[in-house]
């Protein structure tokens, strides 16, 4: 069945999503069809690293790769690149939070931040 070619342009007329989103939606889509012709074997660190910051699960991954989850997971370990948790001050250091906002960014040999002094 042929597949009719839609352009962000198009999308953001139909759709109203903003063009940015629909470019960093275009880049994931873009990185899955490469990564469908390749296999975990075929991926050296620097872009195991780049498609974890890019957010993709070690499951998504393995799916796309034709791997388990196990393998992928071995082979970012194998990388050295592991997630860290990290705490984002969501009030700017303004004023005093019992609430934290933590991220999980995915970088190699990553220390997390030691806890802030109380404010």
């Amino acid at each position: 069945m042929p597949s009719k070619t839609i352009h962000a342009r198009e999308v953001h007329q139909l759709t109203h999503i903003d063009p940015w989103f629909l470019a960093q939606f275009k880049e994931i889509v873009d990185l899955e069809m490469d990564l469908d012709e390749r296999r975990l074997a075929e991926l050296d660190a620097q872009t195991l690293r780049m498609l974890k910051r890019k957010g993709f699960s070690d499951r998504r991954l393995a799916y796309l790769v034709n791997a388990s989850e196990a393998e992928v997971r071995a082979a970012r370990h194998r990388f050295g690149i592991r997630p860290v948790y990290k705490r984002v001050d969501t009030c700017a250091a303004e004023f005093a939070t019992r609430t934290a906002y933590i991220t999980r960014p995915t970088r190699r040999n990553a220390r997390p931040c030691p806890p802030s002094a109380r404010k």
